[in-house]
């Protein structure tokens, strides 16, 4: 008779609730002198808490035994077991190791835990510091921004204070009172010149003058003798009570022949007045309140900020502003369209 039965080892409770060991008796043709060995499965039986488990073995050569189940698994039934089995005076065992695994509460390593929080501790470290990285720059990028504002509206605070009372700015540059003339060799034919290249007024015939590549020969327009590359400079003319008129500035390169276009991108910048409509011919163009249109204009050009002003000269109010940028790097040079209904236009003094 070999009884085959299950023994935990010293480090493991004798007592295991809930513990079913079947023995099992196995009749083997009563040969007290036959030998056997024990055989485990050679590798750790895993278990998960709370089911059962079989822990295999068997008997070689080859003979009838049943094996061991251990219900309701707990994590204390971990550990070493030996399967013992004796046959009369002769007896084998062998171990086998119970490994218990907790889906819920796993088993781990304890310096894996205190990698794993050394890991998330230094995560959030660097997390929080990229975060007040990034405000910090929100903040520095706002606060240049609004030194950039203040100073874009103090040089703006200074060019009007030097536009409306020269010499009054804190920090601008002077404007030059600039001294404006009418170059003839650009003018329409039918446009008449005073003698002392001051006014332009709309002829009653077409002039025989030569088709020089400065001349209009289109549009009634005329550009001023000067050119400014630099520096701030202001001058001022006399629209009357004229009722088709455009005043304002353009590139030296300005198209001369054929129809040009008087917007910034055809290299003018100007308001005028046609009719009952008073505007200034931006890009869309931008009307302007008609009891504003002034009979004389104050013209202020800032060539480093690449901006032209216009001011009602008689009250000192701004009439429009083409921003900074707006103007082109290029020479840039006074500018004049003539239309009929008797206008006429005087540069000052």
């Amino acid at each position: 008779m070999k009884v085959l039965s299950f023994c935990p080892s010293s480090t493991v409770s004798a007592s295991l609730p809930n513990l079913i060991i079947f023995f099992i008796t196995y009749h083997i043709h009563k040969l007290e002198s036959a030998q056997f060995r024990v055989m485990g499965p050679g590798y750790p039986v895993t278990a998960i808490v709370g089911e059962a488990i079989v822990l295999p073995c068997h008997l070689s050569p080859r003979m009838s035994a049943v094996n061991m189940e251990i219900l309701n698994i707990r994590r204390s039934d971990e550990g070493q077991y030996y399967c013992f089995v004796q046959d009369g005076s002769y007896y084998e065992e062998a171990p086998l190791e119970l490994k218990i695994a907790d889906f819920f509460f796993p088993r781990v390593n304890p310096w894996m835990v205190v990698l794993s929080v050394i890991l998330l501790v230094l995560f959030g470290f660097i997390g929080l510091t990229l975060y007040l990285f990034n405000m910090k720059g929100k903040h520095l990028g706002e606060i240049r921004k609004r030194d950039t504002e203040i100073d874009d509206l103090q040089r703006e605070l200074d060019w009007r204070r030097n536009v409306v009372c020269p010499g009054l700015g804190s920090s601008a540059p002077p404007v030059q009172e600039a001294n404006v003339t009418l170059d003839p060799d650009t003018a329409h034919p039918e446009l008449v010149l005073s003698e002392d290249q001051k006014s332009v007024r709309w002829g009653d015939t077409r002039q025989d003058l030569p088709d020089n590549p400065e001349r209009f020969d289109t549009w009634p327009c005329v550009l001023g003798c000067e050119g400014f590359t630099s520096g701030r400079h202001c001058w001022e003319v006399e629209v009357g009570d004229g009722q088709c008129w455009v005043v304002g500035v353009a590139r030296e390169s300005v198209g001369r022949k054929g129809g040009i276009s008087l917007r910034p991108q055809g290299g003018i910048w100007a308001v005028e007045q046609w009719g009952d409509q008073f505007r200034a011919l931006s890009s869309p163009v931008t009307p302007l309140p008609l009891s504003r249109a002034p009979s004389r204009i104050r013209v202020c050009l800032d060539c480093d900020r690449g901006q032209v002003t216009f001011i009602d000269a008689g009250d000192e109010a701004p009439i429009f502003t083409f921003p900074p940028g707006s103007v082109s790097r290029e020479r840039i040079r006074p500018w004049l369209w003539v239309g009929t209904w008797g206008s006429r236009l005087r540069l000052c003094p």
